[in-house]
C-alpha cells in the first residue's frame, strides 16, 4: 500500500522511479535528489537550476556481507538528456567496502555539477549496483528536471557534459558521515566511514 501510494505521488509529480533488471536480493529503494548531503536540501519534486550542484543519496538493500562482516558496494550512473544523448557516464561512481552497523539500507551518494550552460527539459538518470559478495545486481531508472533561469541556453549546451564530482558512501547508522571531496571533473573519489 505503502509504495503504491509513493508511486502514485511520484507519477503526479512528473518524477519517475523504476526499478528493473534485478539478480539476487540487492535492491535500491527511491533516491534523495538533494542540493545537500544530509538531505536537508531534498527536492522531492526532482527540479533544479542549471549550475547547482545536485547529491543523489540511493539506500541499498539485501546486500551480502563477508565473512568480516564488511559490504561490498559499486555502482555505475548514465544521465542521458531528453534526447537520448549520454551526457555523464560514471563507472564504479560508488566503489565501497563497508563495514555497517546494524542492518541495512546503506545510502548509496554521489554528487554531480548541472552546467550554467546546460538547456531546460527531463534528464535520465540510470543506476547500476553491484554486491561484489552476493554477485547480485540491480538497476534504477529516476529522473530530474532542469528549470529555466531565463537566460538562454548557449548553443553549444547540448555537448556540454556533466562532471561528477564526488562519490561517497554513507553509513547508514550514521547518515552524511561521508563528506564529499574536492575534486577535477574528470574524477570521482571513493571515501568509506
Amino acid at each position: 500500500m505503502k509504495r503504491a501510494l509513493l508511486a502514485a505521488l511520484l507519477l503526479a509529480t512528473g518524477c519517475t522511479v523504476t526499478t528493473s533488471t534485478s539478480t539476487g536480493s540487492l535492491s535500491l529503494d527511491t533516491p534523495v535528489y538533494s542540493t545537500t548531503a544530509d538531505k536537508s536540501g531534498e527536492r522531492s519534486d526532482h527540479k533544479f537550476k542549471a549550475g547547482e550542484e545536485v547529491h543523489v543519496l540511493i539506500p541499498a538493500n539485501g546486500y551480502k556481507k563477508d565473512a568480516s562482516g564488511q559490504a561490498h558496494i559499486q555502482a555505475d550512473v548514465v544521465i542521458k538528456d531528453s534526447k537520448g544523448a549520454e551526457i555523464l557516464k560514471k563507472d564504479n561512481i560508488v566503489d565501497a567496502n563497508l563495514k555497517p552497523e546494524g542492518e541495512p539500507p546503506i545510502d548509496l551518494s554521489f554528487t554531480f555539477t548541472i552546467p550554467p550552460s546546460r538547456p531546460s527539459e527531463e534528464y535520465k538518470v540510470a543506476v547500476t549496483a553491484r554486491d561484489a559478495n552476493g554477485g547480485a545486481t540491480t538497476t534504477q531508472n529516476s529522473s530530474f528536471n532542469i528549470e529555466s533561469t531565463g537566460a538562454a541556453a548557449a548553443p553549444d549546451a547540448a555537448a556540454t557534459p556533466m562532471a561528477a564530482d564526488t562519490a561517497a558512501p554513507m553509513d547508514a547508522t550514521t547518515p552524511g558521515a561521508a563528506a564529499p571531496a574536492a575534486e577535477t571533473p574528470a574524477a570521482a573519489e571513493t571515501t568509506a566511514p
